[in-house]
Formats: C-alpha cells, structure tokens, sequence
C-alpha cells in the first residue's frame, strides 16, 4: 500500500513528491477565527424593524481523526467588538441584537481537542441626550462557547466585556426586556461526555445610568459558568462580574423582574470540577435603582 503524505498549507507552494493521496493537515487542524469590529454611531435619526450587528469569532472544526503525529484540534474562536452609540440623535427599532461571541471548533472525536474561547466586546450607550428606544427586545451577547464532537477534551473558555450605558441626559429603553449575556456555554451531542475540561469564566457586565436613564420591564445580566461531565479531570468553574449602578441623579426602572446571575456549576468526574460564584454589585451613588418586581443575584 503507498505510504501517505501529509503537507501544510505552505508546503504546497513548492514541488510535492509522493507516492500516495496527499491529506492536508487542515482536515485535522481547525482554523482560528477572530471577530472584527462592527460600530454603529449617530448623531441624527435612525428607525428600522430589526438590526442585528455582528462579530462572532467561529473556530473550524476537526473533521478527521488523529494519526498519531496529528491530534484533532478545533480552532480558536475569539469575539470581536461591537458597538452601537446614539450621541444626541436617536436610535428607534422593534428589536436590537448586539453580538460578538467566541466559539471554539471541536476535536472530531476523544483523542481531540477544542479549540480556546473567548467572548469580545459589546457596548451600547446613549448619551448627550441620545436615545435607543427598543419595541420589544435588547439582547447582547458576548458568550464563549466550545462545540464538542464525539467527545474531545474542551479548552479554557472565557466570557466577554458588555457594557450598557445611559449617560448626561441619554435615554435607553425596551418595551419587553433587555438581555446582557456574557456568560460560558458549550455544545454537546446527546450522550456525550468530555475527555476533560479546562477551567470557565464567566465575563464582564457593567449597566450604569449616568446622569441618564434606563427603563425596561425586565432585566437580565447573565455572567454564569459551567463546566461540563467528563472522564477525565475537570477544571474550575468561576462565575463573572455584574455591576449594576446609578450615578450623578441617573435612574434605572426595572419594572417586572431583575436577574444578575454570576453562579457556577462544575463538571463531575474521576477528579470532580471546582466552582466558585463571581459577584454581584448594585450601586446607587447620587441615582435611583427602582425595581418594583422580583430580584433575583
């Protein structure tokens, strides 16, 4: 049987001798993604149905098992930055999606390995007398997440930066609820348990009123961990960082539900996954926070 070949991508620039198929290292090695930036700012009047702003970094996925030489390795996938600033003018639309997501590409099968996670950067502000006025649903995501196939070893993962700002006389407002997630996620087929998993941190969420308002029947920050069931070792779970405030006669209404979740969960196995809640700030400091329903931190 003709022995196989393997080259990388830069080997194909010169002359290939070989007696048998040639299997480019990419089918077992998955490409890094890194998201770019995406940034939405006015100064006039913008009205629409439903604006989606995007920059997720999305790993390639290893789609052939390991040889020996080669072990099946998902790409990296790294969040990029989004923003979406109203200064002065005013921003109206029925629904808002803000993302800028890290998922990591899985590892074929349990000889392999995901690629790291890591969410980006969203930020939404008003300010100077700007507004975003949302009809039903703000959602903003800065997740990293892995896709896990065939059981491979996850690596770290690690949640993004969402900041949510109202500032000198800036109004935000949604008719349903606003959703702020930058917490740890990961995809598994039914059944599958992991090889291992490395640690999870949930990321960064800062919602402040300064000298500004918020108004919003629900509330969500969601900065959570997890790490999943494994046969092998399982790494820490640690909970992000929520910081809610009100400064210089700013106001934040929550009128229905607030939720600031920052838990975490680890993964059991032969050596079990330490968890460890982040933290919970609520500020008032010169403003007003008024929530009238349920809290939940």
């Amino acid at each position: 049987t003709p022995a196989t070949r393997r080259a990388s991508a830069a080997a194909l620039a010169g002359p290939i001798n070989a007696s048998g198929p040639i299997l480019p290292v990419a089918s077992i090695v998955g490409g890094d993604a890194q998201g770019g930036t995406a940034r939405i700012v006015n100064s006039g009047a913008i009205t629409t149905s439903f604006t989606t702003v995007t920059t997720a970094g999305i790993g390639g996925e290893a789609s052939a098992p390991g040889n020996g030489t080669y072990t099946p390795s998902g790409g990296d996938g790294r969040g990029g930055t989004t923003e979406l600033t109203s200064d002065v003018g005013s921003i109206t639309a029925d629904t808002i999606t803000l993302t800028a997501t890290g998922t990591a590409g899985g590892g074929f099968d349990a000889t392999g390995r995901s690629g790291v996670a890591s969410g980006g950067t969203v930020l939404a502000q008003a300010r100077s007398g700007g507004t975003i006025a949302v009809v039903t649903d703000l959602l903003l995501n800065a997740m990293g997440s892995a896709n896990v196939g065939g059981g491979a070893w996850i690596s770290s993962r690690t949640g993004g930066g969402i900041t949510l700002l109202s500032q000198n006389g800036g109004l935000i407002s949604a008719g349903n609820q606003i959703v702020a997630d930058a917490s740890i996620g990961v995809s598994l087929g039914a059944g599958i348990i992991t090889a291992r998993s490395d640690s999870a941190t949930g990321g960064t969420i800062s919602i402040t009123t300064d000298g500004g308002a918020l108004t919003t029947p629900t509330l969500d920050a969601l900065a959570h961990a997890t790490t999943p069931n494994s046969t092998g070792p399982v790494a820490l779970a640690r909970g992000g960082t929520i910081t809610i405030q009100s400064l210089n006669s700013g106001t934040m209404n929550v009128d229905v539900a607030l939720t600031a979740d920052t838990s975490a969960l680890g993964g059991s196995g032969p050596i079990g996954g330490a968890a460890l809640g982040g933290t919970v700030s609520l500020i008032a400091d010169g403003g007003a926070l008024i929530f009238d329903g349920s809290a939940f931190l």
